[in-house]
Protein backbone atom coordinates (compact mmCIF):
# COMPACT_ATOMS: atom_id res chain seq x y z
CA UNK A 1 0.00 0.00 0.00
CA UNK A 2 1.46 3.31 -0.64
CA UNK A 3 1.24 6.10 1.82
CA UNK A 4 0.17 9.63 0.51
CA UNK A 5 3.83 10.50 -0.08
CA UNK A 6 4.48 8.00 -2.47
CA UNK A 7 0.77 8.55 -4.30
CA UNK A 8 1.80 9.50 -8.02
CA UNK A 9 -0.17 12.40 -9.12
CA UNK A 10 -3.89 12.62 -10.08
CA UNK A 11 -3.77 11.91 -13.88
CA UNK A 12 -4.70 15.12 -15.95
CA UNK A 13 -7.28 14.95 -19.13
CA UNK A 14 -5.82 15.51 -22.24
CA UNK A 15 -5.89 19.43 -23.42
CA UNK A 16 -7.83 19.06 -26.72
CA UNK A 17 -8.50 21.67 -29.23
CA UNK A 18 -12.07 22.42 -28.03
CA UNK A 19 -10.42 22.87 -24.57
CA UNK A 20 -8.08 25.44 -25.97
CA UNK A 21 -11.03 26.90 -28.15
CA UNK A 22 -13.14 27.03 -24.72
CA UNK A 23 -10.40 29.17 -23.28
CA UNK A 24 -10.15 31.33 -26.10
CA UNK A 25 -14.21 32.18 -26.46
CA UNK A 26 -13.54 33.49 -22.46
CA UNK A 27 -10.49 35.15 -23.60
CA UNK A 28 -12.06 37.30 -25.97
CA UNK A 29 -15.74 37.70 -23.72
CA UNK A 30 -12.95 39.46 -21.81
CA UNK A 31 -11.42 41.08 -24.36
CA UNK A 32 -14.90 42.24 -25.87
CA UNK A 33 -15.80 43.61 -22.23
CA UNK A 34 -12.58 45.84 -21.98
CA UNK A 35 -13.15 47.20 -25.58
CA UNK A 36 -17.04 47.93 -25.18
CA UNK A 37 -15.69 49.42 -21.29
CA UNK A 38 -13.33 51.70 -22.60
CA UNK A 39 -15.15 53.39 -25.86
CA UNK A 40 -18.11 53.51 -23.70
CA UNK A 41 -16.04 55.78 -21.31
CA UNK A 42 -14.51 58.08 -23.92
CA UNK A 43 -18.17 58.77 -24.95
CA UNK A 44 -20.66 58.84 -22.71
CA UNK A 45 -21.02 61.70 -20.30
CA UNK A 46 -19.61 62.25 -16.78
CA UNK A 47 -22.84 60.72 -14.84
CA UNK A 48 -24.42 57.70 -16.12
CA UNK A 49 -27.38 55.23 -15.19
CA UNK A 50 -25.75 52.77 -12.89
CA UNK A 51 -28.37 50.93 -11.26
CA UNK A 52 -31.50 49.73 -12.24
CA UNK A 53 -34.94 48.59 -10.44
CA UNK A 54 -36.96 45.31 -11.03
CA UNK A 55 -38.81 47.07 -13.96
CA UNK A 56 -35.75 48.33 -15.69
CA UNK A 57 -36.06 51.54 -14.47
CA UNK A 58 -33.06 53.45 -13.34
CA UNK A 59 -32.64 53.95 -9.84
CA UNK A 60 -29.33 54.94 -9.31
CA UNK A 61 -26.32 57.18 -10.92
CA UNK A 62 -22.95 57.74 -10.78
CA UNK A 63 -19.84 58.13 -12.39
CA UNK A 64 -18.98 56.57 -15.93
CA UNK A 65 -15.88 54.71 -14.05
CA UNK A 66 -18.27 52.67 -12.68
CA UNK A 67 -18.41 51.49 -16.09
CA UNK A 68 -14.58 49.43 -15.40
CA UNK A 69 -15.45 47.53 -12.68
CA UNK A 70 -17.23 45.16 -14.48
CA UNK A 71 -14.25 44.22 -16.92
CA UNK A 72 -11.93 44.56 -13.52
CA UNK A 73 -14.18 41.78 -12.00
CA UNK A 74 -13.98 39.74 -14.96
CA UNK A 75 -10.64 40.12 -15.16
CA UNK A 76 -9.91 38.77 -12.00
CA UNK A 77 -12.55 35.82 -12.86
CA UNK A 78 -11.69 34.45 -15.62
CA UNK A 79 -8.40 33.78 -15.86
CA UNK A 80 -8.80 32.38 -11.84
CA UNK A 81 -11.52 30.06 -13.37
CA UNK A 82 -9.13 29.23 -16.17
CA UNK A 83 -6.34 28.07 -13.65
CA UNK A 84 -8.51 26.30 -11.96
CA UNK A 85 -10.14 23.97 -14.64
CA UNK A 86 -6.72 23.37 -14.56
CA UNK A 87 -6.45 21.22 -11.42
CA UNK A 88 -10.22 19.58 -11.92
CA UNK A 89 -8.69 16.51 -8.93
CA UNK A 90 -9.60 19.03 -6.82
CA UNK A 91 -12.86 19.67 -7.29
CA UNK A 92 -16.19 18.28 -5.25
CA UNK A 93 -17.98 15.60 -7.80
CA UNK A 94 -21.53 14.62 -7.18
CA UNK A 95 -20.42 10.99 -8.36
CA UNK A 96 -17.78 8.55 -6.63
CA UNK A 97 -14.66 8.91 -8.54
CA UNK A 98 -12.89 5.62 -9.27
CA UNK A 99 -10.10 4.75 -11.91
CA UNK A 100 -12.44 3.71 -14.79
CA UNK A 101 -14.34 7.27 -14.53
CA UNK A 102 -11.49 9.26 -13.67
CA UNK A 103 -10.18 11.08 -16.83
CA UNK A 104 -13.77 11.13 -18.17
CA UNK A 105 -15.17 12.88 -15.29
CA UNK A 106 -12.23 15.11 -14.79
CA UNK A 107 -12.59 16.17 -18.40
CA UNK A 108 -16.36 16.89 -18.23
CA UNK A 109 -15.90 18.86 -14.84
CA UNK A 110 -12.85 21.19 -16.21
CA UNK A 111 -14.81 22.10 -19.58
CA UNK A 112 -17.69 22.67 -17.29
CA UNK A 113 -15.67 25.30 -15.47
CA UNK A 114 -14.45 26.98 -18.94
CA UNK A 115 -17.70 26.59 -20.12
CA UNK A 116 -18.59 28.78 -17.07
CA UNK A 117 -16.01 30.98 -17.78
CA UNK A 118 -17.49 32.33 -21.48
CA UNK A 119 -20.94 32.59 -18.66
CA UNK A 120 -19.80 34.68 -16.78
CA UNK A 121 -18.32 36.89 -19.28
CA UNK A 122 -21.35 36.77 -21.03
CA UNK A 123 -23.23 37.88 -18.14
CA UNK A 124 -20.95 40.95 -17.51
CA UNK A 125 -20.78 41.51 -21.01
CA UNK A 126 -25.15 42.01 -20.71
CA UNK A 127 -24.65 44.27 -17.57
CA UNK A 128 -22.14 46.34 -19.07
CA UNK A 129 -24.39 46.70 -22.42
CA UNK A 130 -27.42 47.93 -20.61
CA UNK A 131 -25.30 49.95 -18.83
CA UNK A 132 -23.86 51.76 -21.89
CA UNK A 133 -26.88 51.57 -23.85
CA UNK A 134 -29.47 52.69 -21.13
CA UNK A 135 -26.88 56.08 -21.03
CA UNK A 136 -26.69 57.03 -24.64
CA UNK A 137 -30.70 56.49 -25.57
CA UNK A 138 -31.65 57.42 -21.83
CA UNK A 139 -34.03 54.61 -22.19
CA UNK A 140 -33.93 51.08 -20.41
CA UNK A 141 -35.14 47.41 -21.20
CA UNK A 142 -36.80 45.29 -19.09
CA UNK A 143 -34.87 43.90 -16.20
CA UNK A 144 -36.65 40.44 -17.11
CA UNK A 145 -35.00 39.74 -19.85
CA UNK A 146 -30.98 40.42 -18.16
CA UNK A 147 -32.49 38.01 -15.20
CA UNK A 148 -33.64 35.10 -17.54
CA UNK A 149 -30.58 35.28 -19.95
CA UNK A 150 -28.53 35.24 -16.09
CA UNK A 151 -30.34 32.46 -14.83
CA UNK A 152 -30.39 31.01 -18.26
CA UNK A 153 -26.39 31.10 -18.52
CA UNK A 154 -26.36 29.90 -14.92
CA UNK A 155 -28.32 26.96 -14.44
CA UNK A 156 -28.63 25.52 -18.02
CA UNK A 157 -25.01 24.32 -18.67
CA UNK A 158 -25.03 23.07 -14.60
CA UNK A 159 -27.97 21.11 -15.15
CA UNK A 160 -26.44 19.46 -18.31
CA UNK A 161 -23.25 19.24 -16.49
CA UNK A 162 -24.92 16.96 -13.68
CA UNK A 163 -26.96 14.93 -16.26
CA UNK A 164 -23.84 13.90 -18.37
CA UNK A 165 -21.67 13.00 -15.13
CA UNK A 166 -23.93 11.11 -13.79
CA UNK A 167 -24.13 9.15 -17.35
CA UNK A 168 -20.71 8.57 -16.62
CA UNK A 169 -20.57 7.00 -13.52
Amino acid sequence: MQTKKEQLPPPRPEFTSADRLLEMLAILTLAVLWIMAVFAYRSLPETIPTHFDIKGQIDGHGSRLTLMISPIMVTLLIPAMLWLSRYPHIFNYMVKITPENQLAQYRLAARFIRGMAIGVGIIFLLILWMMINSAKSGQTHSMAVIIISILAISFIPLIIYMVISSRLR
